[in-house]
């Protein structure tokens, strides 16, 4: 009998266990949503307000890239934005929807919702890698 109840604590012990880890586990994993969601919300907000030097430093693709590229891509930009702005009036408003993030938690496909002056909405996929801790624009 007492073989019976001390596998039956044994039981228990483990249970209370693996569910503290899961606990913490999650909340690991919202800590990294949580950061991924800021910087993707900083990230489109320099964009929306002109920072193209900024925006371009943060994406992992212009890390190793000639002068004359991020100068073409911060045309590129520049082009899209004046776009948006003539259309939409420019962004009002940045918010993170959720975090979709790969299972060794390298890449979070951040979904946010743009509000744009003129009233309008759009949802936009924005793409994270992680590079040494830090969220870069993929």
């Amino acid at each position: 009998m007492q073989l019976i109840h001390s596998i039956i604590y044994t039981a228990l012990a483990l249970l209370c266990l693996a569910a503290c880890g899961s606990k913490q586990g999650e909340a690991a994993q919202q800590q990294a949503d949580h950061q991924a969601d800021s910087a993707a919300v900083a990230y489109y907000q320099l964009r929306a307000s002109g920072q193209y030097e900024a925006y371009v430093a943060a994406m992992h693709s212009c890390r190793q890239t000639t002068a004359d590229y991020k100068r073409h891509t911060i045309d590129m930009l520049r082009q899209h934005q004046e776009e948006i702005n003539e259309q939409k009036g420019g962004v009002r408003e940045v918010k993170a929807l959720r975090t979709e993030r790969n299972a060794q938690g390298t890449v979070a496909n951040v979904f946010l919702t743009v509000t744009y002056n003129d009233g309008s909405q759009e949802e936009i996929l924005f793409p994270l890698v992680s590079d040494h801790g830090r969220w870069l624009i993929q």
